[in-house]
């Protein structure tokens, strides 16, 4: 490559572009094809010299490369003060940008928390329709999506709430016909998450599962008997447990039949 003097210069235009270009890439391939002829193979022969061939254009590569590369740093550095400058005047509209945005979303969270409790109050004037108790947290995360829009309507947000009632209403009336027998279990999960396909598997299989685990039907009688038998020693014990709606009736009686004396008991969360 000793006899190629790579030199920038620009054109009309004002670009920067390698001086006589097409003429050094007509002298580069004519070297590559004189100099450096492709063998259609590779032997003993000729292995050596192949590879130092594949060396030698590689160089040239990296040598221009080089230039290539030197070409963008002098660009770079020609361009560090514009860059510098440029930025400075930039942070100065973003900054304020900035104090504004915390102004703009101080105030939208104040209009977002507003149509909430326009949407809580609609909620409370909807109650009549509310059968099955559903809380203002689980409509609002079922339906309430797009209440904190402005262009949200209140006539929008009950018609919402309305037709989440009604959906809620004809899923578990349809459940009631079509699963009589694990009805509440599938009602239990659906108004959990309000997914009927969920509900209706989780249900049966909560209801399979009480059948194989439903205690002995036993007596007052026996019951009065257990616990005479259990006066002495008593211990109390506080525990909380877990459990499909359906299943409490069923260990609270299997309790009082052991002589377990319920003290309290609240529902949890």
């Amino acid at each position: 490559m000793a006899q190629f003097e790579l030199m920038l210069v620009n054109d009309e235009q004002g670009k920067l572009q390698v001086k006589d270009f097409e003429l050094l890439k007509a002298e580069l391939i004519k070297l590559v094809d004189d100099e450096f002829q492709l063998p259609s193979e590779i032997d003993n022969a000729n292995y050596i010299q192949t590879k130092e061939q594949r060396a030698k254009l590689n160089n040239i590569a990296k040598l221009i490369n080089r230039q290539k590369v030197n070409v963008r740093k002098q660009m770079l550095e020609m361009a560090e003060l514009a860059e510098t400058q440029l930025k400075e005047l930039t942070e100065i509209a973003t900054e304020r940008s900035k104090q504004i945005d915390k102004k703009v979303d101080t105030y939208e969270t104040i209009l977002e928390d507003n149509r909430i409790k326009k949407a809580n109050a609609i909620y409370t004037e909807l109650s009549n329709l509310n059968t099955k108790n559903c809380s203002f947290e689980r409509v609002l995360e079922q339906v309430g999506a797009k209440w904190i829009n402005a262009t949200t309507t209140e006539k929008q947000i009950k018609d919402n709430i309305t037709e989440f009632y009604k959906k809620v209403n004809d899923d578990l009336e349809m459940a009631k016909s079509a699963f009589p027998q694990y009805y509440e279990y599938v009602a239990e999960y659906y108004l959990t998450t309000f997914d009927m396909l969920d509900a209706t598997k989780q249900g049966k299989q909560a209801y399979e599962l009480a059948q194989k685990h439903t205690p002995a039907i036993f007596t007052d009688e026996e019951i009065a008997l257990n616990k005479l038998a259990l006066e002495a020693g008593l211990i109390t014990i506080t525990f909380t447990i877990k459990c499909a709606k359906g299943l409490v009736e069923q260990l609270q009686r299997f309790m009082e039949h052991k002589g377990i004396e319920i003290i309290s008991a609240k529902k949890g969360e």
